[in-house]
């Protein structure tokens, strides 16, 4: 008679399963990643607007020169000039900032994942699939200005801070001269340092790699200081957040537009960001979808208030270290006058991965019994 395996044997077992169904979900998302960068690579010949003053900061500075502009951070610039140096054809530096998205946007896909995979475990993979196909997101792969570099050094930051790595400091200071708003990252690593790292000699590190990955930030702003004290300079962004127009809720209504209703009308929404619609077909589109856009709406704050209650409960340090980057990111942006979907873009990951935190808290709430059959879940 054979007797049923031992204990041992079937974690063994399990742990190949687990290990073979991993590289199958990476090999599934690099195909995926590959594909859409290859797809939409050079899509728009013309660059953002933007892109000209990136570039110009990163010149100045790789000739010892102090940029005559402090309001572009410097390293988006700095790495597209210096890639344009191996880049072929009559405009380098644009092929230099269609690569650099290119790659950052094809990584950011398993970056998201690994991400996602110690927040919601193997659901991950449609958080990163369906945070890539927004059509935002994809429209800001082709402009090869900051949001995709945010986005990647950002989850790239976050990775290396899940796992308790010295290394998050680097990716946090790379992240922090992207755009302004990842300097928030360095904070959240230390304060997760101070509560996951045991002992005065680690803590004291962490005081140290948090201070030195600061240093190019405070070198960045007392520049910007100095050319504010220059006769008829202009203090970029002072004039977004100044007086008592704001923009409040509306930031946040902005971002579930971008976010969820977007995701809602793929691929038609995706087909539009690169293909001319006429008004009519637009209208129908959105006419069709405004009931299950309200329904929606209900269901994505139930699911951001359950993971912001469940997240807490827990103690769940990695998911409030989101949340934390989160908060600072949207209310930054609801303080301002105005703003745009490309200033939602950067965060759209976060926002469906924290809704989608929330869901499997009720989900676990309503299922407390385990009635439902593990198939159907």
């Amino acid at each position: 008679m054979i007797g049923r395996p031992s204990e041992p044997a079937v974690l063994q077992i399990d742990d190949k399963r687990a290990r073979y169904f991993a590289i199958a979900t990476l090999a599934i998302l690099l195909g995926f990643a590959v594909y859409k960068s290859l797809a939409l690579y050079g899509v728009f010949q013309v660059p953002n607007p933007d892109f000209p003053g990136f570039v110009q900061v990163g010149k100045r500075l790789l000739k010892f020169k102090v940029p005559s502009t402090f309001k572009r951070l410097p390293m988006i610039g700095l790495m597209q000039v210096l890639l344009s140096k191996v880049m072929p054809g009559d405009q380098p530096v644009l092929t230099a900032g269609w690569v650099i998205n290119a790659v950052f946007s094809a990584l950011s896909v398993v970056l998201l994942w690994r991400v996602g995979k110690r927040i919601i475990g193997d659901s991950a993979i449609w958080v990163a699939i369906l945070a890539m196909l927004n059509p935002w997101v994809l429209r800001s792969q082709v402009n090869p200005i900051a949001e995709t570099s945010m986005i990647f050094f950002t989850l790239l930051t976050f990775v290396f801070m899940f796992r308790n790595s010295w290394w998050v400091y680097l990716f946090a200071c790379f992240a922090s001269m992207v755009r302004y708003e990842c300097a928030a990252l360095i904070p959240i690593a230390f304060i997760m340092d101070m509560i996951k790292r045991k002992g005065l000699k680690q803590r004291l590190l962490a005081v140290l790699w948090a201070a030195l990955a600061s240093v190019p930030m405070g070198l960045w702003m007392l520049g910007t200081r100095i050319a504010w004290q220059q006769p008829g300079a202009k203090r970029a962004y002072i004039g977004d957040f100044t007086g008592s127009s704001h923009l409040g809720i509306r930031y946040v209504e902005t971002l579930w537009d971008t976010t969820f209703k977007y995701m809602l009308q793929l691929p038609a929404a995706a087909k539009a960001m690169f293909v001319r619609t006429t008004s009519a077909e637009a209208v129908s589109v959105t006419d069709s979808m405004n009931a299950l856009f309200t329904v929606v709406k209900v269901i994505t704050a139930i699911a951001f208030i359950a993971a912001v209650v469940w997240g807490l409960y827990r103690r769940k340090w990695n998911f409030l270290a989101l949340l934390l980057f989160f908060g600072i990111y949207v209310g930054i942006h609801a303080a301002r006058k105005a703003t745009h979907q490309r200033y939602c873009v950067p965060v759209i990951w976060l926002a469906i991965l924290l809704c989608a935190y929330g869901l499997k808290g009720v989900w676990r709430i309503i299922n407390i019994k385990n009635w439902m059959p593990k198939m159907v879940v």
